[in-house]
């Protein structure tokens, strides 16, 4: 397997392009050039990924691609397979200057929806800040390093809408929620530590696990999300350092805790010490105001809320609320990683919350959310997935006949982009028979409506045969 890890990076600097072209180009190029033999095993998404330092999602993107022209094919519970191909044949779309990224429609991605709305409102925003008294001090302050008191007081009332009380002295302010988990887990567990999370998480966790040389433990999860029952039998052979739950609008399955649920879960964490990290990123969203699990543990949890999947992609600032005992702890660390959060992010933030735009922009969201779901619902009748009337994901089945990578594939030789399963993997359990669709992502209803149409066409088809001479 080395040999052919090693032969696809040889073929590596030749190539141009985004990353996943250049992977696909020199899979391609190795098969070409009698490197990688017909019916060789490539190796698997998460090993190469880890390999060449890319995502498992590149790497997955990249096979698919090679295996829409022929060069790779896969099987079923098996793996990725060298196949035949020439290099005359070589698809357009791996050249250079053929990215047809511009007229795909996007469904991949779990964003906030854009719109007017938000840009009209930062237009507004900036304008204000900047004939303002603090717009001078916005881009010259350094200090304090959990953010300007008058930004932790608006955090505090925001906070106080999603269920957690805090002081504004006992919160941090962070570059996202990403940043605000990496300083938790990280003031949580030492290098080589383990973190018990849903058997599914958001591909951003596994990628922070491995910069911080932590090992994920998945947990078994179902239609309310992580089991506590399973969570339990895990402490019972070993104690995890720390236990990370996404208990609104779970990535990528959409299951919501109910209130028996996360008391169930508190009371498990409680019984055997393990602090709990919650990212409420999708908090705000939620039709369903339930009580966070950090509030049935106040001195053993770690809260993260933000706004980027609520309320506006770019607005990348996160809420941290950490035990009091380790709030010198948490800040220390932001210090070191980040300084302080953007003071400028955070002035927008905090007058929207004030003059009631979040709360309008997070209205907006969940109207539009509901529309673009019961679209889908109507297009998507008959088939079987997951979903929530406010979220921005579908989790759906495939038909037994489809793999994912060549469902993937096809989509987007039909002008879908969609993301699989294997990301949100933790460890080397096999991946669910599922694709994640984002209502989200795509640039308008209309585009959501075209995509998801050309979704059902397909997984109204047949799977095409593989490719010429495979056994």
């Amino acid at each position: 397997m080395t040999i052919m890890i090693e032969a696809i990076r040889s073929q590596l600097p030749a190539q141009t392009g985004p990353r996943y072209r250049r992977i696909a180009l020199a899979i391609c190029a190795a098969v070409d050039s009698g490197q990688l033999q017909s019916g060789d095993k490539l190796p698997t998404h998460r090993n190469l990924a880890e390999h060449l330092g890319v995502s498992v999602q590149t790497v997955s993107f990249a096979y698919a691609h090679a295996e829409q022209q022929g060069y790779v094919h896969g099987k079923v519970g098996s793996g990725t397979y060298v196949g035949h191909r020439q290099a005359e044949q070589q698809a357009e779309f791996l050249k250079p200057g053929s990215d047809t990224s511009d007229t795909l429609i996007d469904l991949s991605i779990a964003s906030a929806i854009a719109g007017n709305i938000q840009q009209q409102a930062f237009s507004q925003t900036l304008q204000e800040i900047a004939n303002s008294p603090e717009g001078t001090e916005l881009i010259t302050v350094v200090k304090p390093f959990a953010g300007l008191p008058r930004h932790r007081q608006a955090a505090s009332r925001w906070l106080d809408q999603q269920g957690i009380e805090a002081s504004a002295d006992q919160i941090c302010l962070c570059n996202g929620v990403t940043h605000g988990l990496m300083i938790a887990l990280s003031s949580l567990v030492k290098p080589g530590g383990i973190v018990a999370c849903e058997a599914l998480v958001d591909h951003g966790l596994i990628a922070l696990a491995r910069t911080l040389n932590i090992k994920l433990e998945g947990v078994e999860i179902d239609a309310e999300g992580m089991v506590p029952e399973a969570l339990e039998h895990l402490c019972q052979q070993r104690v995890p350092d720390a236990l990370c739950l996404t208990p609104n609008l779970h990535n990528p399955t959409s299951a919501t805790q109910s209130e028996s649920r996360r008391q169930a879960l508190a009371a498990v964490a409680r019984h055997y010490g393990i602090a709990v990290v919650e990212d409420d990123i999708f908090g705000p969203l939620s039709d369903q105001k339930r009580r966070p699990i950090a509030a049935y543990l106040p001195d053993n949890s770690y809260y993260l809320s933000g706004f980027s999947k609520a309320l506006a992609s770019g607005l990348r600032l996160g809420y941290l609320v950490p035990p009091k005992g380790q709030l010198d702890a948490v800040v220390g660390r932001l210090r070191a990683s980040s300084w302080m959060a953007s003071p400028m992010t955070a002035e927008v933030a905090s007058r929207w919350i004030d003059d009631g735009t979040a709360s309008r922009l997070a209205d907006w969201q969940r109207r539009t959310l509901l529309r673009r779901q019961q679209l889908a619902a109507d297009i998507l009748s008959g088939f079987d997935y997951l979903a929530a009337p406010n979220g921005p994901l579908i989790w759906l089945a495939l038909p037994e006949a489809w793999r994912a990578e060549s469902f993937i594939s096809q989509a987007r030789a039909r002008g879908v982009s969609l993301t699989g399963a294997e990301p949100f993997v933790v460890g080397h359990q096999a991946a669910p028979h599922s694709i994640r669709i984002s209502v989200s992502s795509a640039t308008s209803e209309a585009a959501l409506v075209e995509g998801l149409k050309r979704l059902t066409q397909l997984l109204q088809e047949q799977p095409p045969p593989l490719g010429e001479g495979i056994l």
